[in-house]
Parts: C-alpha cells; sequence; structure tokens
C-alpha cells in the first residue's frame, strides 16, 4: 500500500490496482 499527500485534505492512496483521490 502506497500513501501519497500532496495537500492537508489532497491524498492519495494506491493499493493493487486501485487508485483513490
Amino acid at each position: 500500500m502506497l500513501v501519497l499527500s500532496r495537500k492537508k485534505n489532497e491524498s492519495i492512496v494506491i493499493n493493487n490496482d486501485i487508485t483513490i483521490v
């Protein structure tokens, strides 16, 4: 699981092939 946070209220979670913005 990869979690990338750009801003305080913006986060990208990548798990397998699932991307949630």
